[in-house]
């Protein structure tokens, strides 16, 4: 089930709201992919996440048409074996605020060239 928010204290919070306009939280988003599809319709989709088998799983059935963002914070971030058990992700972050180093365009490409061994630093000058 989605719990829809305003994300726009959180994401400022954060350092993000210039960049983030709305937000849903799924408790099993990789199981919810219809729903983002319905009510946010694109052609590409950039999913973050501290889980490597989440990212895996919704990279499986979108493809190409999703950038998956890795930020090494959380719980998850550092266990070896789930980072030994699935593929690395498209981008891999330091801390989620690392995103803001990343313009759309480069988000698109990381997501379209699967895996980047590029992380958080001076990555626009990179990608």
């Amino acid at each position: 089930m989605a719990t829809s928010f305003s994300s726009r204290a959180r994401s400022s919070a954060r350092g993000c709201s210039t960049r983030l306009r709305a937000a849903r939280i799924y408790i099993h988003k990789e199981r919810e992919l219809d729903d983002v599809e319905k009510h946010y319709p694109a052609n590409h989709y950039v999913l973050v996440d501290d889980k490597l088998r989440i990212l895996t799983a919704v990279k499986k059935v979108w493809g190409s048409r999703l950038t998956t963002v890795f930020p090494r914070q959380g719980h998850y971030a550092h266990d070896l074996e789930s980072l030994a058990a699935y593929p690395p992700a498209d981008i891999t972050i330091d801390r989620i605020g690392d995103l803001l180093t990343y313009d759309l365009p480069a988000l698109r490409a990381a997501g379209l060239a699967g895996h980047s061994d590029i992380t958080s630093t001076s990555t626009k000058e990179k990608l």
